[in-house]
């Protein structure tokens, strides 16, 4: 199971997944996949989504961070700053 949800956060159509658009993906239950991610946590980068800062979204730590990544990064630290 945790190779289905492993290859869909490699997909690289994607750069971010939700826990919903992995289960889409792999036709596995959301509570299966959060057990999943939960376990692999050192295998992964975590954030919310730009769009709606309740849903947590999720990559693969061996992915290259993109520039959208990179840019979101800085301006979150940017206003976080005194």
């Amino acid at each position: 199971m945790w190779q289905a949800v492993r290859d869909a956060l490699d997909d690289r159509a994607w750069d971010f997944r939700t826990v919903a658009g992995i289960s889409r993906d792999t036709g596995l239950p959301e509570v299966v996949i959060e057990d999943l991610l939960d376990h692999h946590h050192d295998a992964l980068r975590q954030r919310l989504a730009p769009d709606d800062w309740r849903t947590k979204v999720y990559t693969l730590k061996s992915r290259r961070r993109s520039w959208r990544e990179i840019v979101s990064d800085l301006r979150f630290f940017i206003s976080k700053s005194p």
